[in-house]
Parts: C-alpha cells; sequence; structure tokens
C-alpha cells in the first residue's frame, strides 16, 4: 500500500462523515427562535409580573417587569471577559431608528442592563418591531413582531405611559 492509496481510504470516511453531518444539519432546519410570554399573577407579599423572555440557540434575553420595576439581561452563550465593577457601553436601536446609549454590567455569561436604563429600553420594545443591541463585542438583532400583541399588556402591567 503507497501513501496515496493510504489518503484515499482516509479521505472517504471524512467526506462520508461531512455528508451525514451537512445533511443533518438540513432536516433538523435553522434553529428556532422563540418567545415566551408570562403574565404571573400576584401573590400575598409580591406583585403581578410580566415575563418576556426570548431563547435562541444558545443565547437568552429575558425582560421582567411589574409595577416596582423592570429587570432586563441578556446571555450571549459566551463569556463577555470584563471587569465586574464597571458599567460597559452600548447602543440600541428600535426599528431602524437612532441609536440610543445603554449600558450593562456583566459579570460572567450574562449581561444586565443597569437600572437607568431599564425602563426606557422596555418602554421603546413595547409596540415595536425590531430591537438591536451592541455592547463589549456583542451585536444581536431581535424580531419583535411576536410580541406586538402583547403591547399594551407591558405598557399596563409594567405601569408606562
Amino acid at each position: 500500500m503507497n501513501s496515496q492509496d493510504l489518503t484515499q481510504e482516509v479521505t472517504v470516511p471524512i467526506r462520508r462523515i461531512l455528508a451525514a453531518l451537512l445533511w443533518t444539519m438540513l432536516v433538523a432546519g435553522p434553529a428556532r427562535a422563540q418567545w415566551l410570554v408570562q403574565d404571573i399573577a400576584a401573590r400575598p407579599g409580591s406583585a403581578a409580573v410580566l415575563d418576556l423572555t426570548y431563547r435562541s440557540s444558545g443565547e437568552k434575553f429575558t425582560v421582567v417587569c411589574s409595577e416596582t420595576g423592570v429587570f432586563i439581561s441578556y446571555a450571549a452563550g459566551f463569556r463577555v471577559d470584563r471587569p465586574r465593577d464597571r458599567p460597559i457601553a452600548g447602543t440600541y436601536q428600535i426599528d431602524d431608528g437612532p441609536s440610543k446609549p445603554i449600558s450593562w454590567t456583566t459579570p460572567g455569561r450574562t449581561a444586565y442592563v443597569s437600572a437607568r436604563y431599564a425602563e426606557s429600553l422596555l418602554r421603546d420594545i413595547a409596540g415595536a418591531a425590531r430591537l438591536f443591541i451592541q455592547f463589549a463585542g456583542v451585536e444581536q438583532t431581535f424580531d419583535l413582531t411576536p410580541l406586538l400583541p402583547y403591547a399594551e399588556s407591558i405598557r399596563r402591567r409594567c405601569r408606562m405611559p
């Protein structure tokens, strides 16, 4: 057996493996991104909460709000390497409008919108079709059209004008 025969023997199985992987990816289709909306009723000692969560292949964007405040987080699926005690400047854009400033903190794999920006971001999301965020090497666009039927619920539950 010469070296050319050995190369052909190794190449054929690799081609078959690659073909099988490609076929599997085509059959499985693209990862499905989805929004989950939960309107959680008030319980003794706690306020009612609206939870809007977006999940797609390794990432998660969450907005939780009640009459007492707004919490927004984004898990990119990888560690954002930044100091824990310093805010990270970024921007967001709604429906191709102007970019607006936003600040994030990143203690690990999850980034949190600084409290002073969370309400204005949620106010802009309610009724919008698209959100683009950018910070520390992260650039992500979210399709908000599945949330359009909930725009009034978001405004009401989160006490927005």
